[in-house]
């Protein structure tokens, strides 16, 4: 058996190892690749209507952020540029590709200041004043953000917390190549 100085780092490796173990799977979104997306129905910044139905045939994906969360806004341009990279591009499957934010706030004014500032020109934006314990985000398990989930043309889950390099090469492995 080992004793002393060695026993002990080996003992705070094995507990700093599982604490960060426990900490991924815990902030990890609650839903599965190859699932189908849970039901979102609500009403878009517009005052629209809006069921995930609707965007069957797209690839969608959808983007868990917050106006006061800092990750997030530094990631807002990678979103817009994939966004518009992606969006009106043929795919073999799919028509385009969508996105859809949902904003985990308290304060509605900060969200709309920061989807303008963001310029997010994209059509779909909802809005959780309940933050995390809003009935919609329980739905996706979502305990932390940044969270994205990109669902295929059917509305099942491709891929969980994906960089954005990551899609961006799923996608190309989709797409019509003229």
């Amino acid at each position: 058996m080992i004793k002393g100085p060695v026993q002990l780092i080996l003992t705070v490796f094995l507990v700093v190892s599982l604490i960060f173990l426990a900490r991924y799977f815990y902030f990890k979104p609650g839903v599965k690749v190859a699932e189908f997306c849970p039901p979102v129905q609500r009403e878009l910044a517009n005052s629209a209507l809006f069921d995930i139905q609707s965007l069957k045939g797209n690839y969608v994906l959808i983007d868990f952020w917050g106006s006061w969360c800092k990750p997030c806004r530094e990631e807002a341009p990678l979103l817009k540029k994939f966004y518009s990279d992606w969006h009106l591009q043929p795919f073999k499957d799919a028509r385009g590709l969508e996105v859809l934010s949902i904003a985990i706030e308290s304060n509605r004014a900060d969200w709309e200041q920061a989807v303008a500032q963001d310029s997010a020109y994209w059509p779909y934006h909802i809005l959780e004043l309940d933050q995390f314990n809003s009935a919609l985000v329980k739905s996706f398990g979502i305990r932390a953000i940044p969270a994205k989930i990109l669902l295929d043309p059917d509305l099942r889950i491709l891929g969980i917390d994906q960089s954005f390099e990551e899609m961006n090469e799923l996608l190309a492995r989709k797409r019509v190549i003229n």
